[in-house]
């Protein structure tokens, strides 16, 4: 596993440590039970029904720590997150200490215009000469606060009022904490394509860790979860209109060849009757 991975031009996460395991989340859900880990087949198994009917208390006892280096409007994106009082976050004071020389610089394929449907975000990109302007003045007007930073402190002035005028792109760092099932929710909000595109790079650079560290477990996460959809009320009356003028036994052969294992428990989750067999 790489301990670190590369975010942006200056970012990173890092792997601290970690609590637990799959099999430990297994064993949190079979003590209810008095039970114990069994095959390896049935403890994944068990971690599928767990994710799958929302049995979330037991993905809350593993936890993870990273170190993560990012701009200040991105750590503001983070800390955005509903369930932020569930993770433990510890950052670098700027008071306590001089701020790094740091400062995010977009690279050419994040000067776009405001976006229409995505109105919190980014579309179609810039002419070329007004990106190399629009570039070049960020990266000036990072020099002209760095400088002014300096100055201030050099004058004998206190770190902590000296600081104030540096931009969101300054870099700072901090220390996360957070159990698993936080977050599995953390991704499920920010590596999203409709997340702002810098907070995807550290959420996409987490979740890989997490893969590596809980396969079971996010695997059924995938499943059940972040690759799997919601429908509404009106939408799911629409699709069983349509499927119920099916006959049952044809949608139940065409769920089977396209490896549903139970088909019948999926018609019934949608609530196609099955009264129509021929």
């Amino acid at each position: 596993m790489d301990n670190i991975i590369s975010c942006l031009d200056h970012g990173y996460i890092k792997y601290i440590g970690h609590y637990g395991s799959d099999k430990e989340i297994v064993a949190s859900a079979r003590i209810s039970t008095g039970g114990s880990n069994k095959t390896e087949e049935e403890d994944r198994k068990l971690i599928n029904y767990l994710m799958k009917n929302r049995h979330n208390s037991v993905f809350e006892m593993a936890d993870i720590t990273f170190e993560v280096q990012a701009p200040i409007f991105v750590f503001r994106e983070l800390m955005r997150h509903r369930t932020l009082t569930w993770f433990s976050i510890n950052e670098l004071s700027g008071r306590y200490s001089e701020m790094p020389s740091l400062f995010y610089v977009p690279d050419d394929s994040r000067y776009g215009k405001q976006g229409k449907i995505n109105k919190q975000g980014t579309s179609e990109l810039l002419g070329e000469e007004v990106k190399r302007k629009l570039k070049w003045d960020i990266e000036n007007e990072q020099i002209d606060a760095r400088t002014a930073y300096e100055q201030k402190l050099a004058s004998g002035l206190s770190r902590e009022i000296a600081r104030i005028n540096l931009p969101l792109s300054q870099y700072s760092r901090m220390r996360i904490k957070g159990n698993l099932l936080n977050w599995f929710r953390f991704i499920d909000l920010r590596s999203r394509p409709n997340a702002m595109w810098e907070i995807q790079q550290y959420s996409d650079a987490i979740f890989k860790v997490l893969e590596e560290l809980f396969p079971w477990s996010v695997a059924a996460f995938r499943e059940h979860w972040f690759e799997s959809i919601n429908i509404s009320k009106s939408e799911k009356d629409a699709l069983v209109a349509i499927l119920n003028d099916i006959t049952y036994d044809k949608l139940y052969n065409a769920l089977s060849l396209q490896g549903v294992k139970k088909p019948e428990d999926l018609l019934a989750k949608i609530g196609v009757n099955n009264d129509k067999i021929n």
